[in-house]
């Protein structure tokens, strides 16, 4: 799809805070216990004005300066009849993660042991 360059003024807040953390119980020597925590918080307003044209479903554009690079494709073009549009947008972004993984290893004998 043919993408217009466009002015965009974008700002906003964005706090972000993560963290990770690993610990490791060893009560004997043949048995050794994971536990690793992962987590995320992701707090986001944003606000977004973008002033561009309007190209898709315009029956009265007039392209003229057409031209088409060796590959076929477009490589600049000229239009008459053009929309403008302007677009505001603001979102808010709210996002918390929390990831736990508990592993463990025991070794039965020299050659054998069971991870979990």
């Amino acid at each position: 799809m043919l993408r217009v360059p466009r002015t965009e003024l974008q700002y906003g807040t964005r706090e972000r805070v993560s963290f990770a953390g690993a610990f490791q119980f060893i009560p004997c020597d043949d048995l050794v216990i994971n536990l690793n925590i992962l987590g995320a918080m992701l707090d986001s307003d944003t606000n977004r004005h973008n002033i561009d044209i309007e190209i898709r479903s315009q029956n009265q554009l007039i392209p003229y300066d057409t031209v088409i690079g060796s590959n076929n494709t477009l490589q600049s073009i000229r239009l008459d009849h053009v929309n403008r549009r302007s677009e505001n947008k603001d979102f808010t972004q709210d996002t918390e993660q929390l990831h736990i993984f508990l592993s463990s290893t025991w070794w039965l004998n020299d050659t054998l042991n069971l991870a979990v």
